[in-house]
């Protein structure tokens, strides 16, 4: 996630027992500005929470071999210790849908051609019309299927799974995520240079494909030449993967419209790699094999016991010498199933707790009373709160010598004042029915003169 603000996913009261500015030394260039990007928070084992995100200089390089020592998390302010960080290929699953072009224009590789001193134009055919090629000469589609094939060898199917969609006019080849690599294998070399291109579609595909996988799910494609026949557009693309946070690494090959897929790598927190001759195609495969297993999974503890927090922030850093960072912003909600387990928990916990003080809540009313009796001026006292939890109607009843008007104040856990009433000293009912179910901290101001805090639950 280089500094990140995003909003977390999960928290959970560890106290339940639930299982799951950067430094800057020496001389800066540009090659040595890292950039962090969050690609999925996961609730493995609360109130544990993993992050997968990346670390990359802006040349590309990952950056290697980050350590506890190195990181640096902050959820709302507050200071978190960080359980774990390990490189993603140790325990998540990684899911990828590989998407291959297999358009016509997958015959034709024009820079090899003038390299072998043949003019592209000059080609002769067979008597269907097909192209006839020397010997030498490698056809971009088998170049392709050559150098996926090993790229699909690079990861462990133990835990990683690999779709695969293949194009031309249509999306005529599709494999669903699968750990069967010979069945990968057999779909990627039936594939054969046909017709025309359909990129968009494809895209679109891969996406559906793996965006219900768990662990890290990523869309690898290649294509050849400028869409001309999808139904789906470059902006859907873009609003799909993003709604399911899948990062598009794109390779474009030979004659395509590189802005517009660098666009969408950038859009979709992907990345972009143009090669204007397919033998250049197994090294960017290997080196998106690469940077896909130098992913890092850190694992941090939330401090956050408040579970009306709905959104949180998240700033994750890391400190290298001579490392420059970069920082994005992210936003995520609580889902709804998660904030009703927390109120659940809380509730359970505030039973035992106010079971449990019942008779030390006596003694302390005897002994408040003494002390009252004691005093020519009573101390501002809030003495009673009644329904203890509330449904958002509360009743409270005041100790102090004056008429004047005064105000009760509502706090959540982490003492950010939620709400302000005005009230009167002889005041009972208060309408609390705007604030959100949980644990807050109440407490009246007279005079400048404020009284103890008691803690209300706010359950309907």
């Amino acid at each position: 996630m280089t500094k990140l603000i995003i909003t977390t996913l999960l928290l959970l009261f560890h106290s339940l027992g639930y299982s799951q500015n950067d430094n800057v030394e020496g001389n800066i260039t540009t090659k040595d500005t890292a950039k962090v990007s969050v690609l999925g928070i996961y609730p493995d084992n609360f109130p544990n929470i993993s992050v997968v995100f990346r670390a990359e200089k802006t040349d590309g390089e990952p950056v290697f071999g980050l350590e506890i020592n190195d990181m640096n998390v902050s959820e709302n302010g507050q200071k978190c210790k960080v359980i774990s960080i390990d490189g993603l290929s140790k325990k998540k699953p990684i899911n990828i849908g590989i998407v291959i072009d297999h358009s016509g224009s997958m015959l034709w590789d024009e820079k090899q051609l003038f390299d072998l001193g043949i003019d592209p134009w000059f080609i002769d055919a067979d008597t269907l019309g097909r192209p006839v090629f020397p010997d030498e000469y490698n056809a971009p589609i088998d170049l392709a299927k050559e150098a996926v094939s090993k790229f699909v060898e690079s990861f462990e199917f133990k835990k990683d799974k690999i779709s695969v969609v293949g194009f031309s006019s249509v999306v005529d080849k599709t494999l669903k995520l699968s750990n069967n690599k010979t069945a990968i294998n057999e779909i990627i070399v039936s594939m054969e240079a046909d017709s025309m291109t359909a990129f968009y579609d494809a895209c679109i595909v891969g996406i559906d494909q793996v965006k219900n996988s768990e662990g890290l799910k990523v869309l690898v494609a290649l294509t050849d030449g400028q869409d001309n026949q999808s139904k789906n557009t470059f902006n859907e693309v873009i609003e799909s993967a993003n709604e399911f946070e899948i990062p598009i690494y794109i390779i474009g090959l030979g004659n395509v419209n590189s802005d517009s897929l660098q666009l969408i790598a950038d859009k979709t927190n992907g990345q972009y790699f143009y090669a204007n001759s397919a033998n250049a195609l197994t090294k960017i495969y290997e080196e998106i094999s690469m940077k896909l297993q130098a992913f890092y999974d850190m694992v941090y503890e939330s401090p956050n016991l408040a579970s009306a927090d709905e959104q949180r922030t998240l700033e994750i850093s890391f400190s290298r010498p001579g490392i420059h960072l970069i920082s994005e912003v992210s936003k995520l909600e609580i889902p709804k199933e998660v904030l009703t387990h927390l109120e659940e928990k809380e509730t359970e916990r505030e039973y035992y707790i106010y079971g449990g003080t019942a008779i030390l809540s006596l003694i302390a009313g005897s002994l408040l009373f003494f002390f009252i009796r004691k005093r020519r001026k009573p101390k501002l006292q809030l003495t009673k709160v009644y329904p203890n939890p509330n449904k958002g109607i509360l009743n409270i009843e005041v100790l102090e010598n004056t008429s004047e008007k005064g105000k009760l104040i509502i706090l959540n856990q982490s003492g950010q004042i939620m709400k302000e009433i005005n009230i009167s000293a002889n005041e009972r009912n208060i309408n609390l029915s705007e604030l959100k179910n949980g644990l807050y901290i109440a407490c009246v101001e007279f005079d400048e003169q404020k009284s103890n805090s008691v803690k209300i639950l706010v359950k309907r």
